[in-house]
């Protein structure tokens, strides 16, 4: 039987990625002939991703291009197109499919390089009054001090 520590242990790695942003992700990748590959990533509701792709190598630089819901509805198909870009403000939660597929070609492999990139939710923006956090001259010139005196200190470390 497990304990409350042991469980409380389990869960938490969970809750935390359950509550995370997902992080802008980049790759390149060699698509053989005749193959599809599919790549999954986790949104969030309302999270805005937008998905950037290009062929970089091979003939015809051209691939099929489709991005699926969690739930498996289709959002976006292109066919034999060298490059796109394409913004998805996610109405479910859950790993959305991107694949890439050139089983159209039977002798060319194609190097494809897409990026996945989520906007910063509202909420999560900068200040507009950033100028207004910068410190004031006189405390930097403490803390040059501070540095000052810590170099001084001797025992090979700094002191404060």
């Amino acid at each position: 039987m497990a304990s409350a520590g042991s469980l409380l242990v389990l869960l938490l790695p969970l809750a935390a990625c359950t509550f995370t942003q997902p992080q802008d992700t980049e790759l390149t990748f060699l698509l053989p002939a005749g193959r599809q590959e599919c790549f999954y990533q986790g949104a969030l509701y309302n999270d805005s991703m937008e998905i950037e792709y290009q062929v970089i190598g091979g003939a015809g630089l051209d691939v099929d291009f489709t991005i699926t819901t969690p739930s498996g509805v289709l959002l976006i198909m292109e066919r034999r197109r060298s490059d796109g870009v394409h913004t998805v403000e996610p109405a479910e939660a859950g790993d959305y499919m991107i694949c890439f597929d050139n089983s159209f070609s039977t002798i060319s492999e194609k190097l494809v390089f897409f990026e996945i990139i989520f906007d910063t939710r509202p909420g999560d923006e900068e200040p507009d009054n950033w100028s207004e956090m910068v410190e004031p001259d006189e405390l930097l010139d403490i803390k040059i001090e501070d540095i000052k005196v810590g170099q001084r200190g001797g025992g090979g470390g700094y002191k404060f």
